[in-house]
């Protein structure tokens, strides 16, 4: 994800294609200070959506059919441990209409460890990467193809270089920044065909430019150490070129900086803190607004009290730790952060067991608990996910909640 600029439709999560895939500064549309005060969230399920499924298992936001409105897809669990895919595709008046995937869902077996979707062609339409593993511990990663119309297909003859054992997760990105999504790979495990803890435990595929890849790991990594659960990219030297910082459980985490020709060095011990911890999430934003991406980071234990955490970026990717009293003593599954309220300055989300704190940014580091006033009461959120629905350019909410994995749908409103 490249240096903050204007609030995006989405972050899927993914920092495929250079352009505004960040919750932190995503919409366009300005709105007055009377009306940032007044931002909050209404339920739009059953007016945009047919009947959603429970037991959601993952959800991405993408381009899957010809239109510029943002599409939702959900993968959801099934009684025998396999998966089925719901896509909801957008229209501009009746709502949302799904389409189903009989053939994708045929192979989306217990296996299943991830799925990821963006442009790997010029086509514009999103297409899915899906990443499995066997009885033996081995992983492969398949490409389907969207037809535009919410169809995805094979192509006959497609494959992907060999993934490594033990990778957990997939992630669209462009690192050579020609406009084509590049594919990381990484894991907590990944283990060598000795089945010793590979060198690599992240996986870097680039792109051709004609949806071909090739496994630039070994030219364009460094080697790590095991244990890495997330990974939170974004510039952090200003330099104009995708830098990595690396969540690592029960271990340091790790900062990768791009040397400006996208090839990573591990920067770790001269620009990040000594702190090991069981970190399980980071996201970024310009907190202080001096124009550098700061880090959030959230652990799983409180070691010495301390459960979240910034990371203050003081220029070309040194960070310092910096508590802060606003962050709640509690681990967060999930941290999001954004500008729902419009007034150009990031706000931040955390998902805790206890429910879900909102703290309103209002710039150099001053946060206020707006909890109550501007989140859906009464839920317990698992994960949230995020875009502009309804094409009004703010951003609404795709809530995963419950224990039954449940997904409803706010949107945002400013009166």
């Amino acid at each position: 994800m490249q240096n903050s600029p204007n609030l995006s439709l989405l972050k899927a999560v993914s920092v495929v294609l250079a352009a505004c895939f960040f919750l932190w500064g995503c919409s366009q549309k300005r709105v007055s200070k009377d009306e940032s005060l007044q931002q909050h969230y209404v339920d739009v399920t059953t007016k945009l959506f047919p009947p959603l499924p429970s037991d959601i298992h993952l959800a991405e936001l993408g381009w899957f059919n010809s239109d510029d409105r943002v599409d939702l897809m959900l993968l959801a669990r099934k009684g025998d441990g396999s998966f089925e895919t719901h896509v909801y595709l957008s229209g501009i008046k009746t709502g949302f209409e799904e389409r189903r995937n009989p053939e994708l869902d045929a192979t989306l077996t217990k296996g299943l460890r991830h799925v990821a979707s963006g442009r790997i062609n010029k086509d514009r339409y999103y297409d899915l990467v899906v990443l499995s593993s066997g009885q033996d511990g081995s992983k492969t990663a398949e490409v389907w193809f969207s037809n535009g119309q919410g169809i995805f297909y094979k192509k006959d003859k497609y494959s992907l270089p060999a993934i490594s054992a033990g990778m957990d997760r997939v992630e669209f990105v462009d690192i050579d920044h020609d406009m084509d999504g590049d594919l990381l790979f990484y894991g907590k495990n990944v283990r060598d065909a000795n089945g010793a803890a590979h060198p690599y435990p992240m996986q870097l595929l680039l792109n051709n430019s004609k949806g071909e890849f090739e496994d630039a790991t070994e030219l364009l990594l460094p080697p790590l150490p095991p244990g890495i659960v997330e990974a939170s990219m974004a510039d952090y030297d200003r330099d104009g070129t995708l830098d990595i910082f690396l969540v690592y459980s029960g271990a340091r985490n790790r900062l990768l900086i791009n040397n400006g020709l996208g090839k990573f060095v591990d920067r770790t011990e001269d620009f990040l803190p000594m702190i090991v911890d069981d970190s399980i999430h980071a996201d970024w934003a310009d907190f202080d607004m001096d124009g550098d991406n700061d880090l959030l980071v959230s652990n799983e234990t409180g070691k010495n009290g301390v459960y979240n955490y910034f990371l203050e970026n003081q220029g070309r990717g040194r960070f310092v730790s910096k508590r802060h009293k606003a962050l709640p003593p509690i681990s967060a599954h999930k941290v999001y952060l954004l500008d729902a309220d419009e007034n150009q300055i990031p706000d931040i989300l955390l998902l805790t067991a206890k429910g879900p704190y909102y703290l309103g940014g209002y710039g150099k580091w001053r946060f206020k608990n707006e909890t109550q006033r501007r989140l859906p009461r009464g839920h317990l959120f698992m994960e949230m996910h995020f875009a502009d629905l309804t094409g009004d350019r703010f951003l609404d909410i795709i809530g995963i909640i419950g224990s039954k994995r449940v997904a409803r749908v706010w949107v945002s409103r400013f009166k």
